[in-house]
């Protein structure tokens, strides 16, 4: 999102910290106060499917975004999504595994999120310059959609 910003859409240093500030503390506003009201109000299998709809959604608003505004709209849309998603995929791991293999299955979880927070910069720095400032986005959207067919599956299987 920093060198988009930069080479894109002209922001300085100020303007790409308001970007990820703002997307942190709507992240920390609904984590804290609207997912445990979602929950209440639909499963969180149905959640589970909303907010990636959501978080696709706004990864494919940013991959087109050409205006600071439409940025600003996809990591909205984006923040929104992937501020439900997070803890709901915790839960759903936690609630369909077994008592003896919960543990494991949340570690395993875990790992994968440390794994995404490592390589996911590099990858998508890699793809910026080969491919273009448009496609991590783009891509990111597109992997959403496999986590989202592949949730869905193993949702109707269990």
């Amino acid at each position: 999102m920093s060198l988009f910003g930069r080479d894109i859409l002209s922001l300085d240093l100020v303007g790409i910290s308001l970007l990820f500030t703002f997307g942190g503390v709507m992240s920390a506003v609904i984590q804290g106060f609207g997912v445990g009201r979602a929950v209440k109000v639909i499963s969180e299998e149905k959640l589970f499917i909303l907010s990636s709809i959501v978080t696709i959604l706004g990864f494919g608003v940013m991959s087109v975004a050409s205006t600071v505004v439409l940025f600003f709209i996809g990591v909205t849309v984006f923040s929104i999504g992937n501020s439900f998603l997070a803890p709901v995929v915790q839960a759903l791991v936690s609630e369909k595994s077994s008592e003896h293999d919960q543990g494991g299955s949340m570690g395993i979880l875990q790992s994968f999120g440390s794994v995404g927070r490592i390589f996911g910069p590099i990858v998508a720095g890699l793809i910026y310059q080969t491919i273009g400032p448009f496609s991590p986005a783009g891509m990111g959207a597109i992997l959403m959609v496999v986590i989202l067919v592949l949730g869905f599956r193993s949702l109707r299987s269990s």
